[in-house]
C-alpha cells in the first residue's frame, strides 16, 4: 500500500477531539477497562489520497432540548453533492461576524449554534484483537489522542507502514485512568497509549489464508457509512432545529474530528462484508526445505499484497 507521508503530515495538524459513533449491535472494537491490549491493524484496499484508513464527514447533531435523541448525517459530499449543513454552519458564523459590534450577545449565540454544526472526521481503522483472533476483524474508530498516536506511527523511521502484512508490526494499547472525569458517565476518562510491539516484524499471521479470510472481512465502510443526499441532509437538519427528530442513534461520542470538542465519548458501529479481491489459494502442505517453505510463504503474502493494493 502506497502511503503519503506528506498528507499524513497534514492530517496530524487537522486532528482534535470530538467525533462520534452509534452501536447497531455489530462488531467492533474499543478499550472500556485499563489493561494492555495487542492488537494487529490490517490495510485498507489502497486510498485514492495515500492515507492508510477511511475518514468520513459526520454531523452528530444533539438535542436542542434534551428532549430527542441526536441525528447523525454523513455528509453529502461523499457522493459529490454539496453539503446543506456546511452551508448554513458558514452563513451563521457570517451573521455572527456582522452582528459582532451590534449585538455581541446574539453573535455569541449564533457562533455556539454555528459550532454545534461542526463535521466529525471519523478515522476507519480495521484490527484483529491477538487475544481473539476467531472474532475477526473489527472497526476501531479511535479518539483524537489515539488517531494521532497511530498516524504518527507512520512517520518514525524505525516503524513506517506498520500494516504491511508481511513485514508489518503488532501494535501494544496501554490503557490507564486519567485525571479527566467524564460529564457523561462521571467516571475517569481512559486514555490509550499506542505503540509497537518492537520485538521484530512479523506477518499479519503466518498462514496466508487465515489472512486472505481477514481481508475478505473487513469492515464495510461504506454500508456503515452511507452518506446522505443534500435532500437527507436538508430534512433531517430542519426536523433537527424544530426539535423534531427520532432518530434511533445515541448520542455518544468519541474519535477524530475537525473543529472544537464538544463531548468526550465514543460508541462506533461496524459490519462486516467480502471487502478484498480473492487471492489464490494456498497451496496444499507438502514436504520442504525451509528456504522452500520461506519462499513459498513470501509468494503468498506477496500475492494478498497486491490484492490490497
Amino acid at each position: 500500500m502506497a502511503i503519503n507521508i506528506d498528507l499524513i503530515r497534514k492530517r496530524l495538524a487537522g486532528i482534535s477531539n470530538g467525533g462520534g459513533g452509534s452501536s447497531d449491535g455489530v462488531k467492533r472494537w474499543k478499550y472500556t477497562t485499563t489493561g494492555t491490549y495487542i492488537l494487529r491493524v490490517l490495510p485498507w484496499p489502497a486510498q485514492e489520497d495515500g492515507m492508510p484508513f477511511p475518514e468520513k464527514n459526520i454531523y452528530w447533531l444533539s438535542s436542542l432540548d434534551k428532549t430527542a435523541r441526536s441525528v447523525r448525517i454523513v455528509s453529502p459530499e461523499h457522493i459529490g453533492q454539496d453539503d446543506p449543513i456546511k452551508e448554513r454552519r458558514i452563513e451563521l458564523f457570517t451573521e455572527a461576524k456582522n452582528l459582532a459590534e451590534t449585538d455581541k450577545t446574539a453573535a455569541k449565540e449564533l457562533k455556539d449554534l454555528a459550532k454545534l454544526l461542526n463535521a466529525r472526521q471519523e478515522l476507519c481503522v480495521a484490527v484483529v484483537n491477538r487475544k481473539d483472533e476467531e472474532a475477526g476483524p473489527m472497526l476501531w474508530v479511535p479518539n483524537f489522542s489515539d488517531a494521532a498516536q497511530l498516524m504518527n506511527l507512520f512517520l518514525e523511521e524505525d516503524v513506517g507502514d506498520y500494516t504491511d502484512l508481511k513485514n508489518g508490526f503488532d501494535l501494544k494499547v496501554t490503557v490507564l485512568q486519567s485525571n479527566k472525569i467524564s460529564p457523561h458517565t462521571g467516571k475517569p476518562v481512559l486514555e490509550g497509549k499506542v505503540s509497537c510491539v518492537m520485538t521484530g516484524r512479523s506477518p499479519a499471521h503466518k498462514d496466508p489464508a487465515v489472512v486472505k479470510k481477514w481481508l475478505e472481512n473487513l469492515p464495510d465502510i461504506e454500508a456503515i457509512y452511507k452518506p446522505d443526499t443534500r435532500d437527507q441532509a436538508l430534512a433531517k437538519l430542519e426536523a433537527w432545529a424544530n426539535g423534531t427528530t427520532t432518530s434511533p442513534t445515541k448520542d455518544v461520542r468519541e474519535g477524530t474530528a475537525r473543529g472544537p470538542a464538544v463531548a468526550d465519548e465514543e460508541d462506533d458501529v461496524v459490519k462486516t462484508k467480502s471487502a478484498a479481491a480473492s487471492a489464490k489459494k494456498a497451496a496444499p502442505a507438502k514436504k520442504t526445505t525451509p528456504a522452500a517453505a520461506a519462499d513459498a510463504l513470501d509468494d503468498a503474502f506477496d500475492e494478498l499484497d497486491s490484492d490490497i493494493d
